[in-house]
Order: C-alpha cells, then structure tokens, then sequence
C-alpha cells in the first residue's frame, strides 16, 4: 500500500489504481471491495460489469476503462466521491476458486472545507 490516492468530497472523480499482467485469461473474475463496513464497490466478469453484484452504494458510480484483462489496467474509477467511499479497498482476481491477484488501496476522502461570508454593510 505505498500509493494513497486523496480526493476532495464533491470531486468529480478517484482512480483506484492497480496495474498488473497484460492479457489476463477472460475466465478471470475481479472484484473491488470496501472493508468496514464491507461491500462490493465493483464487479467484472465474463467480459462485462456485474452490476447486480455490486452494493447499491456503488451502483452507478464505479467504472473500469477499456478492456482490462487485455491491459492489465484493472484500476478502477469511483465517480462522485463522499466521504463514506474513505477507507480500505481490495482488488481480488480469482480464477477457478483461486486468488491469481490481490491489491490493496487505501483512499483518503477529505470533506469539504465551507467558508462563511462575514461581509457586513458598514455604515458611514
């Protein structure tokens, strides 16, 4: 866990980050999951995302590019951070049963910083 990515809340978007080995078997299944509480923020298979699997906290705001298993690329993009999507994810790549890879990225969600206008009408 040596990269840490940090997002402002309201951000349009974070990249949870994990490159590994091109060309991946297509039987491969990946599965990005937040711990504590835990929940399954994104789900791929068979060449498509498993939407249906996924915690519906997540549904709608998770995202791979292209073709990963082809590009190794098996980051994945959460759309409109909050505070609550703070905290430990895994990326688990199972093949027949068996972990083939694993990651693990913990994201860091600041909340927003509100400043009050305190102009006042100073009177003369």
């Amino acid at each position: 866990m040596s990269f840490i990515p940090v997002v402002v809340e309201g951000a349009e978007s974070v990249q949870l980050p994990f490159k590994t080995t091109k060309n991946l078997p297509e039987d491969v299944k990946v599965l990005w999951e937040r711990y504590d509480p835990r929940m399954k923020a994104h789900v791929y298979h068979n060449g498509s995302d498993l939407t249906e699997e996924q915690s519906e906290v997540y549904r709608g705001r998770t995202r791979m590019k292209g073709d990963p298993l082809r590009t190794g690329d098996l980051s994945v993009t959460v759309e409109q951070p909050t505070a609550r999507d703070g905290g430990e994810y895994k990326c688990l790549v199972w093949r027949r049963g068996d972990f083939i890879r694993k990651k693990t990225v913990r994201l860091r969600v600041k909340g927003r910083v509100q400043v009050q206008d305190e102009t006042a009408d100073e009177q003369l």
